[in-house]
């Protein structure tokens, strides 16, 4: 994960596991933002005042969000996806955009494929 670079920086100290998990929930954004706040309150509430080790969170971050759950992120952004949002762009970069998206979520239905193409 790119974080571990930056824990390893030159005057970075953030020397135990609950610190760099704070960290990290505190930077995640956008979809798993949700999913953060929920990890956060859930460590703070434990009356014990456990929080994973940091590897483990890395493990459970992955498992929800990381490179495991391709097909899922690739529908997601699939289904969010709007051509009005790239403008700038040529219809090839869009078309090769969505064959991707298609391709990554592992659709192999024709109509449904249709029907993202419509829908973006």
């Amino acid at each position: 994960m790119k974080v571990d670079e930056y824990f390893n920086s030159p005057g970075v100290t953030l020397p135990n596991n609950r610190d760099r998990v704070r960290y990290a929930l505190f930077r995640i954004g956008e979809e798993a933002e949700e999913w953060a706040n929920s990890e956060l309150r859930r460590y703070k509430e434990d009356n014990d005042g456990h929080w994973p080790s940091w590897t483990a969170f890395k493990n459970i971050f992955k498992l929800r969000w990381g490179e495991s759950n391709i097909p899922a992120k690739a529908l997601q952004k699939l289904k969010a996806f709007r051509w009005k949002n790239h403008k700038h762009s040529s219809i090839g970069e869009i078309l090769m955009t969505l064959d991707t998206l298609i391709q990554e979520s592992r659709i192999s239905d024709e109509d449904q494929k249709k029907s993202f193409l419509a829908n973006a």
